[in-house]
């Protein structure tokens, strides 16, 4: 188990040092897939492995630590999961960047170019926006193409400040 950590934890501190050479502006727009090599998730999902067979063959263990060591299998599992698919930008119709704020934060992110089918608003029988900001050149239409608001009543009343 120390070998299988100790190699997990190399493969980890070399992705991100992977990644911080590779994208060192704030946001860098990912368009491709393979723009940084996976080298964690095979190590993510054999260290599941491990922690599965070892909750299922310690039974000097109690409940509670079983339940633990299966809850960090499973995260094991959701982190290779989100680094193959961040990396290999499988979830169609979204769009891929990379942010990096030096030491404190590095991320990979995907997010759906149109949310409209996600039916966000479909359990909703009201939403109510209000911004500054929402209209555009006197009209919706880029807040309303971006959330999938295609159908939504709009009303653009005058600011009084100005």
């Amino acid at each position: 188990m120390r070998a299988l950590l100790g190699a997990a934890r190399r493969k980890a501190d070399e992705f991100f040092k992977n990644f911080g050479n590779k994208f060192k502006e704030p946001t860098t727009r990912i368009k491709e897939p393979g723009a940084l090599e996976d080298v964690i998730s095979e190590r993510l999902i054999a260290l599941s492995l491990e922690l599965k067979g070892l909750a299922g063959a310690c039974p000097v263990f109690k409940e509670e630590h079983k339940r633990d060591l299966l809850a960090i299998m499973r995260r094991c599992d959701a982190l290779a999961s989100s680094v193959r698919a961040l990396l290999g930008q499988e979830l169609e119709g979204h769009v891929y960047w990379a942010e990096n704020s030096g030491r404190r934060y590095l991320g990979l992110v995907g997010t759906p170019i149109d949310i409209g089918g996600m039916k966000v608003f479909s359990e909703l029988e009201s939403a109510v926006y209000t911004s500054a900001t929402l209209a555009t050149g006197g009209t919706f239409d880029f807040v309303r193409e971006r959330l999938g608001l295609y159908d939504a009543e709009a009303l653009l009343l005058p600011s009084p400040f100005n």
